[in-house]
């Protein structure tokens, strides 16, 4: 089991850096829980949404994504004005997820990944934040993790 120093580890990560074979990886060696999807999944419980929602306000948009989205979806206040004032926007799920992840970093024990979860956790006693990355050495095709706070 894990020493009484973190009881916590957040491992922020880069696309495609391998951050979730990692977060296993750790989870398995301390005897923490792995904790990603769990994330999204409370978010969207506690709020009463699909899960599906909250998952897409973590994934950047262009401007004109955004703007194509928020139009698409205008076309709903005719038909049910109800149904889309009382979808969340994205800010308002942002703020679900960060709740989520205070809530597992309440409980403790666990391996975080992604989710911003050492931002949304701050300072906190018993954290350990790690940011991985994934960089590409100069003369050979392979790939190796780095742990570059710079990436």
């Amino acid at each position: 089991m894990m020493a009484d120093r973190a009881h916590l580890v957040c491992i922020s990560r880069a696309v495609a850096a391998e951050g979730e074979e990692i977060g296993r990886a750790v989870a398995e060696r301390l005897g923490l829980q792995y904790v990603d999807e769990e994330i999204i999944r409370l978010a969207a419980e506690g709020a009463g949404i699909d899960a599906t929602a909250v998952a897409e306000a973590e994934i950047p948009k262009s401007l004109v994504t955004r703007l194509v989205d928020a139009i698409d979806s205008l076309g709903g206040v005719v038909t049910q004005p109800s149904a889309w004032l009382a979808r969340p926007g994205q800010k308002a799920l942002r703020a679900l997820i960060r709740d989520a992840v205070a809530m597992v970093g309440d409980r403790g024990h666990a391996v975080v990944v992604a989710h911003a979860a050492s931002i949304a956790l701050g300072p906190r006693p018993g954290v350990l934040a790690c940011c991985g990355c994934l960089r590409r050495p100069r003369r050979s095709g392979g790939s190796s993790a780095s742990t570059d706070p710079g990436c």
